[in-house]
């Protein structure tokens, strides 16, 4: 227990090699029409690196009793394309209850998006995690998650995301 209640840190770096960054079909034309499509409106390639870091620590209130803070940020930079550039950081807060072969967590987030070096999308909402060992190698993992979306470009997207995972 005392192993888990000092800075966790977790970083990673990868290649990206993108054939179709923009997700676009590859057909010429605009559907059925004669219209033909321009350069930009065709699948692009990109190249460049997928990076994440995350810090995340449990401070002892008293008892099995634990205030977590945790921030992760995860992002993709392509130096030959910055147009699809992305970062997101997400920061929690909030409670956690543990014992020595479980864990239950209340917390609230706050997330914020970037693309192409632009605001484009936070989100604030809460999340509640439970986790139970039944051995060294064997657990299971619970998540709930609610959250509500707030464009800055884009209003009527607005609206609210939710998550159910168990493992």
């Amino acid at each position: 227990l005392h192993e888990r209640n000092r800075w966790q840190v977790s970083f990673g770096v990868q290649y990206l090699s993108e054939n179709n960054v923009n997700n676009a079909a590859n057909d010429s034309y605009i559907e059925n029409t004669p219209f033909r499509k321009n350069a930009s409106m065709l699948p692009q390639k990109a190249h460049g690196l997928g990076y994440q870091l995350s810090l995340e620590r449990d401070f002892n209130l008293w008892g099995a009793h634990y205030l977590n803070i945790e921030n992760g940020l995860f992002g993709k930079s392509y130096w030959d394309n910055h147009l699809y550039d992305e970062i997101t950081n997400r920061f929690y807060l909030g409670y956690v209850y543990k014992q020595a072969n479980q864990q239950l967590a209340l917390r609230s987030f706050y997330e914020q998006q970037w693309y192409n070096g632009h605001r484009y999308k936070r989100e604030n909402g809460g999340r509640i995690d439970f986790q139970h060992r039944f051995s060294p190698q064997w657990q299971f993992s619970s998540a709930l998650e609610y959250g509500r979306n707030f464009y800055s470009n884009r209003a009527y997207l607005n609206g609210s995301s939710k998550l159910v995972s168990n493992t």
